[in-house]
């Protein structure tokens, strides 16, 4: 199990929002785990995460080819 749990986070400090996935984690190791002195990394991920997915979702648009084309 630990080692699935591993790969799971190297997947997730390896996309764009590696850094800010790293930041929250340290942050809530730094207060204890208290969610409320952490809302500012926890708002730079979820930033992160969805501008990372309109991207995305852009880019898979433009790279479709269309039924006439």
């Amino acid at each position: 199990m630990s080692l699935q749990h591993d790969r799971g986070a190297n997947k997730l400090i390896d996309t764009p929002c590696g850094e800010a996935y790293t930041n929250s984690l340290k942050c809530l190791d730094k207060n204890n785990y208290d969610k409320k002195k952490c809302q500012a990394e926890f708002e730079a991920y979820k930033k992160c995460k969805k501008d990372a997915l309109v991207a995305e979702r852009a880019e898979r648009l433009a790279s479709r080819k269309g039924f006439f084309s």
